[in-house]
């Protein structure tokens, strides 16, 4: 059974390059994906561009492409 990837995201852990590339993927500003996410209402653009900045922490290499490739059901929600 593979682990399950968590969309958890912890605004006060991001560098100031992690906002900057949430935004520019998600195409919109922090505290609008916050609140998406905050309510549930996130979309796949906004989804992939939290996995590839929280997963390059650990995997610096890793692209959009990867994670597009992705599935779904290998995504855990979790709101906070």
């Amino acid at each position: 059974m593979q682990t399950k990837l968590n969309l958890t995201l912890d605004p006060a852990s991001l560098t100031l390059g992690e906002i900057g590339d949430l935004e520019q993927q998600a195409g919109c500003p922090i505290m609008t994906l916050l609140a998406d996410l905050r309510a549930g209402r996130y979309n796949m653009r906004e989804v992939i561009a939290v996995l590839w900045v929280l997963q390059r922490r650990d995997n610096p290499a890793l692209t959009l492409d990867d994670v597009r490739n992705t599935k779904l059901s290998d995504v855990e929600f979790i709101s906070e």
